[in-house]
C-alpha cells in the first residue's frame, strides 16, 4: 500500500507539469465567471484578441477615473484563468477628455495593438493607438500615438493585425458641418509609426455616407475592406469593397469595385479571407424579402460568383446581421438570425465552399432552438472546419455553440450557457484558445456594468479543474500509445478528439485503468470521465514520438 502511495505522489506531480488545466483558475461555476473588471462606474464595450499562448487580452473603456468622460484599459487573462496585469487592468488611455470604442489586434508577440478614437483636441476628433507588451508595458508614446490629427472628425476605427507585428486601421472621417462620411485606412509597424500618406490612403469618398465596414488582411502584406454605401441615396444602400496592396495604393479602382448595386436596401457587410489573396463577402439583403447573400471576390477584384451574390438563405420572412468565418479549407461559414418561424429570431448558419455550393441544409442550419430572440453573433473559427458562434438572447444571457465542418451542433439544442449569473449579460466578444474551444468576454450587470470572462472547452462545458477530493490523474501526457486513468473507484470513461468527434469509449477500473490509444492519431483529445454523476475533463495530448 505504501509503495502505490509514493507511486500515485509522484504521478500527481508529474501531472501539475505536465497538465495546466489541473492548475487553472478559470471559473467551474457559471454562475460566477471571471471578473476582468469590476471598477467603480462604468465598463462597456469589451474587445478582445489572443494572448497567442491560449489566452486573451480584453480591452473595454472605463468611467472609474472621469466620470461621463472615458479612458481604455485592457488586462490579460492567461490560459489558465488567472489574470496576468493590474487588478481591473492597465490603463492604455486616460488623458482629458473622451476616449471610446476601443477595438484590439494581436501583435503577434503576446501583446497587442489598441485603437481608439478620441477628443482630447478640443473641437476635434482623432484617431490614437497603442500597444501593450505580454507583461502589460505600454510601448509607445503614453497615453497612445496619434494614427490621424487632421482638422476633420475621425471615428469608429475598425483594425486587423498585418501579419507582420503591425496593424491596419479603417476608419470614418466626417468634415465639419457636413454630414457624408468617407472611409480611409492606414497602416502602422510595430513601434506605431505609419507607413502610408500621414492623413491615411482614401478608400472611399463618393457621394452620401458610407458606413458599417469590416476589413481583413490579404495575406501579401495589403488589406480587403468592405462597406455599406449609400451613393445611391438613402434607402439604396449598396455593397463595395477595396483592396490597398502593402504600399498603400488602391487596386479596384477609384472609390472601390461593386460587390451588390441591386435596388433595395443591402447592408451590414462582413468578409473573411479566402486562403488565395481574395475575400468572401456576406450582407442581408432586401432585393425581395430580407435574406441572406455572399459573393467571392479574388485579388483582383474580379467577383466569381453570381452578379450581386449567391443565395445563401432565403427562406420566409426575416433573416438578418450575418457574421462569417473561413472553414480553412477553401470555404467560408457564414452564420445569422433568422425570423421564418413567425415565432423567434434564432440562430442558422451555412457553410459554402469556394464554387459558392451550399454544404449544409438548404437555408441553413440551426444553430439554437431555444423559443428567444438571439442577436449578436459573435463568430470564429473552431480549428477543424467547422465555427464556433456566441449570442446574447431576450434574457440578456450569453450562449455559445459549437458547429463541426459537416454541420453538426455539438453542444446542447439550445446552446451551451457561458453565464448564468444574475442581472443581464451583454455583447459576447470571443477569441479562440487554440484547442478547440474559446474564450468569451462580455459587458455584464450582475453588480454594475463590469466585464467578465469565461473559456468553454471543446466540449462546451467550462469545467476546467479538478476536485480535489476525488482527484483524477492521467499520465503521461503527453503520451504516446497509452495512458493510464487513476482514479479511486470504477468509473465511464469517453474521448472526444478535437473535431468534437467521440473516438473511443468504455469502463475503467480503479486504481490504474490502462487506456490503449495506438489506434488514435497524433492530436489533442479531451477525456472526459463519468462517476458519481458527475463529469470531470482532461485534455489528453497524444505524440506517437513521445517518451
Amino acid at each position: 500500500m505504501m509503495k502505490f502511495l509514493k507511486l500515485f505522489i509522484f504521478i500527481l506531480a508529474l501531472c501539475t507539469f505536465y497538465a495546466p488545466s489541473m492548475q487553472g483558475q478559470w471559473a467551474t461555476d457559471l454562475s460566477i465567471n471571471n471578473p476582468i473588471c469590476t471598477a467603480t462606474d462604468y465598463q462597456q464595450d469589451p474587445r478582445v484578441t489572443t494572448d497567442g499562448l491560449g489566452g486573451a487580452i480584453i480591452t473595454w473603456y472605463d468611467n472609474r477615473i472621469q466620470g461621463n468622460i472615458t479612458d481604455i484599459y485592457a488586462q490579460r487573462i492567461s490560459a489558465n484563468g488567472n489574470v496576468q496585469w493590474t487588478t481591473n487592468g492597465v490603463p492604455i488611455c486616460i488623458q482629458s477628455e473622451m476616449q471610446i470604442y476601443p477595438v484590439i489586434c494581436s501583435d503577434g508577440k503576446g501583446g497587442a495593438i489598441i485603437c481608439w478614437y478620441d477628443s482630447r483636441t478640443p473641437g476635434t476628433q482623432d484617431i490614437y493607438a497603442q500597444r501593450i507588451d505580454k507583461n502589460g508595458i505600454v510601448k509607445w508614446t503614453q497615453n497612445g500615438k496619434a494614427i490621424c490629427s487632421t482638422i476633420e472628425y475621425q471615428y469608429l476605427p475598425e483594425l486587423v493585425e498585418d501579419g507582420y507585428g503591425g496593424a491596419f486601421i479603417l476608419w470614418k472621417e466626417m468634415q465639419a458641418g457636413n454630414q457624408t462620411n468617407d472611409l480611409y485606412a492606414q497602416r502602422i509597424d510595430s513601434n506605431g509609426n505609419t507607413q502610408w500618406n500621414a492623413a491615411g490612403v482614401l478608400i472611399c469618398n463618393a457621394p452620401d455616407v458610407q458606413l458599417n465596414y469590416d476589413l481583413i488582411a490579404d495575406g501579401n502584406g495589403g488589406a480587403i475592406f468592405t462597406w455599406q454605401d449609400d451613393r445611391q441615396g438613402y434607402g439604396n444602400s449598396d455593397i463595395y469593397a477595396q483592396r490597398v496592396n502593402a504600399a498603400g495604393v488602391t487596386q479596384w479602382g477609384n472609390n472601390g469595385k461593386v460587390i451588390c448595386n441591386l435596388s433595395g436596401n443591402q447592408q451590414f457587410p462582413h468578409l473573411c479571407t479566402d486562403g488565395n489573396g481574395g475575400a468572401f463577402i456576406t450582407w442581408q439583403d432586401k432585393r425581395a424579402d430580407l435574406n441572406i447573400y455572399a459573393q467571392l471576390v479574388n485579388s483582383a477584384g474580379v467577383t466569381q460568383w453570381t452578379p450581386n451574390g449567391d443565395t445563401i438563405c432565403t427562406a420566409f420572412q426575416v433573416q438578418t446581421y450575418p457574421n462569417i468565418v473561413s472553414d480553412n479549407n477553401g470555404g467560408a461559414i457564414i452564420a445569422w438570425t433568422d425570423y421564418r418561424n413567425n415565432t423567434d429570431y434564432k440562430v442558422y448558419a451555412q457553410r459554402v465552399n469556394a464554387a459558392g455550393t451550399k454544404q449544409w441544409a438548404y437555408n441553413g442550419i440551426l444553430i439554437s432552438g431555444k423559443l428567444s430572440f438571439q442577436e449578436y453573433l459573435e463568430m470564429i473559427p473552431d480549428g477543424a472546419g467547422g465555427a464556433i458562434v456566441a449570442w446574447d438572447d431576450d434574457n440578456n444571457d450569453i450562449k455559445i455553440q459549437r458547429v463541426t465542418a459537416s454541420g453538426t451542433p455539438l453542444y446542447t439544442s439550445e446552446g451551451t450557457t457561458v453565464s448564468t449569473a444574475t442581472d443581464d449579460q451583454f455583447f459576447p466578444r470571443m477569441v479562440s484558445d487554440n484547442s478547440g474551444g474559446a474564450i468569451v468576454t462580455w459587458m455584464d450587470y450582475r453588480a454594475g456594468a463590469d466585464i467578465y470572462a469565461q473559456h468553454i472547452n471543446p466540449a462546451g462545458t467550462g469545467l476546467e479543474s479538478i476536485d480535489e477530493e476525488d482527484p483524477i490523474i492521467v499520465y503521461p501526457n503527453p503520451a504516446n500509445s497509452s495512458c493510464t486513468i487513476w482514479v479511486a473507484q470504477d468509473f465511464e470513461y469517453r474521448i472526444i478528439d478535437f473535431s468534437g468527434r467521440l473516438v473511443q469509449s468504455g469502463f475503467g477500473k480503479k486504481d490504474g485503468h490502462l487506456l490503449d490509444l495506438s489506434l488514435l492519431n497524433d492530436g489533442i483529445y479531451l477525456i472526459k470521465v463519468h462517476m458519481n454523476n458527475h463529469a470531470y475533463l482532461r485534455k489528453l495530448i497524444l505524440s506517437k514520438a513521445s517518451n
